[in-house]
């Protein structure tokens, strides 16, 4: 068959050949130019009777060159890549290549929608070694609302996640993994972001009152204990105790002022008696 290049205003599309294999058909009704980047939309079942023989997908091959590329990844229009004929237009023809391992494994992805509706998208992976995570979009599973929901990963039947692009060694027994959405949050430009709400301060506690009641500065304290003497701190006079009668403080100062004026009329009585006696020896 005839060849030729891609030309830089020249139409270009791209097919896909599926081979004996399978029985998928993928179609890609883009146009593309010279340099233009296009998706890998495809992933061919193998047949039963391949797969039992351990056939497994291995890649799409970039028209007769030795690239292989994978769904969900970009093939670029090279220039120096050879076209063939379609109609009026010139194609770039993707060939399924196929290759046997009797140490394959299965590895399954679902969707896992939250409304509850489930698709599956089946894979084949090599026996204990590394295997590249599929994008979601890789699988071609219809996916959740894009208005609600975003995918954020994978999980596996025991709820370990696996971020896209990682590696996973897949056993004997294959591998599963479902889905994860998270539900997006939207924020109203027009309205202003909430105040936050002030953290609860604790209710005042009262003061705890003294063990002792002050006692007024002009007071004194009682003499010992016992004594219900209260003496003032500029007279030092008694008061009453609690029963009404003078304190021992009171008799006191009644016996010292009694004493005192018992002891100047005394010196009176002394001497006017001995002024009366200096006036009768003058007399004689």
């Amino acid at each position: 068959a005839a060849v030729w290049h891609a030309d830089s205003n020249e139409d270009i599309r791209i097919i896909y050949d599926a081979g004996k294999m399978s029985d998928s058909t993928f179609t890609d009704n883009k146009i593309y130019h010279r340099n233009a980047e296009a998706v890998v939309k495809g992933v061919p079942e193998v047949k039963d009777k391949y797969r039992n023989q351990g056939y497994y997908f291995k890649g799409w091959q970039v028209g007769d060159s030795d690239t292989l590329v994978s769904r969900g990844t970009f093939v670029v229009i090279d220039p120096e890549l050879k076209l063939t004929k379609r109609g009026i237009e010139k194609a770039l023809t993707l060939t399924a290549v196929y290759e046997k391992k009797d140490n394959s494994a299965t590895v399954t992805y679902n969707s896992n929608l939250p409304d509850g509706t489930n698709e599956t998208f089946t894979d084949t992976a090599e026996l204990n070694r590394d295997y590249d995570i599929l994008t979601y979009e890789a699988t071609g599973m219809k996916a959740a609302d894009n208005s609600k929901y975003e995918f954020a990963g994978w999980k596996n039947g025991s709820e370990h996640s696996f971020n896209v692009g990682k590696t996973a060694a897949v056993g004997k027994g294959g591998e599963e993994f479902y889905a994860v959405w998270a539900e997006k949050i939207f924020h109203d430009e027009n309205d202003p972001d909430p105040e936050p709400e002030p953290d609860p301060q604790p209710e005042p506690k009262p003061a705890p009152e003294p063990d002792n009641p002050a006692v007024p500065a002009n007071i004194d304290k009682k003499d010992e204990p016992g004594n219900d003497v209260i003496r003032t701190a500029d007279t030092g006079s008694g008061r009453s105790n609690s029963n009404g009668s003078p304190n021992t403080g009171d008799r006191n100062s009644s016996m010292f002022l009694y004493i005192e004026i018992l002891s100047l009329a005394v010196i009176s009585l002394v001497m006017m008696l001995t002024g009366r006696r200096e006036s009768g020896d003058d007399s004689e």
